[in-house]
């Protein structure tokens, strides 16, 4: 479940490309669905993008894209309500918790 987004409506399926070498590329993808259905929500993702070598900006660097039920983009970028919500997370602005 979902505890940021939508603050509990959604269960979701996370995903997460990892790169090879380094952090740039690395990826989380979280499709969501209605609690107890199998109706679609949106799907989000975040990408770190390239520091170019800068460790500061490797912290911050993200993009987040927001892809809506039916496919439609909604927003992508650096959104600032996504960044803002995680630069409070406790592991390099990625919420992580365990399989239950």
């Amino acid at each position: 479940m979902s505890l940021g987004h939508a603050g509990g409506r959604y269960e979701a399926d996370v995903f997460a490309t990892l790169p090879e070498a380094g952090r740039d590329g690395e990826r989380f993808v979280e499709e969501m669905f209605e609690r107890g259905t199998i109706r679609p929500g949106p799907t989000y993702m975040m990408e770190r993008l390239p520091s170019g070598g800068d460790a500061s900006a490797a912290e911050s660097a993200w993009r987040y894209v927001v892809v809506g039920p039916r496919g439609e983009l909604v927003k992508e970028g650096p959104i600032e309500s996504c960044a803002r919500c995680h630069a409070e997370a406790p592991h390099d602005h990625v919420f992580l918790r365990k399989a239950q």
